[in-house]
């Protein structure tokens, strides 16, 4: 539980101090990879309402930007063996909202 919380305060302070939102996301990333039982659910709810855009002050540009950003982020993140349930919830709603972002590599026959 305190580890909850310390994370919750940690993943609070990232994100109201972060310049650049792709670091936030990076860093919600890097918390699931690295302590994943100690990520609450509120802390990546609170990643998917800044996507999704329910904060103010970003343009549909950088919101585009931001929800391709994030589910890039995701689509390698659930490649990886063996992913946390946590991070394949966040993962699934990332990739399930913002998949048509998602680049296309074209493959060449040969």
């Amino acid at each position: 539980l305190l580890q909850e919380e310390l994370v919750l305060k940690i993943a609070i302070l990232a994100e109201q101090n972060a310049q650049d939102f792709q670091w936030y996301i990076d860093q919600v990333f890097k918390m699931l990879e690295s302590a994943p039982d100690a990520v609450s659910a509120d802390v990546w709810y609170r990643l998917v309402q800044y996507v999704v855009g329910f904060n103010e002050g970003t343009s549909e540009t950088e919101r585009d930007t931001l929800q391709a950003y994030a589910a890039q982020k995701a689509l390698t993140a659930i490649s990886q063996p063996h992913p946390h349930d946590t991070l394949v919830q966040l993962s699934a709603y990332l990739i399930g909202e913002f998949a048509c972002r998602l680049r296309t590599e074209t493959v060449s026959p040969q």
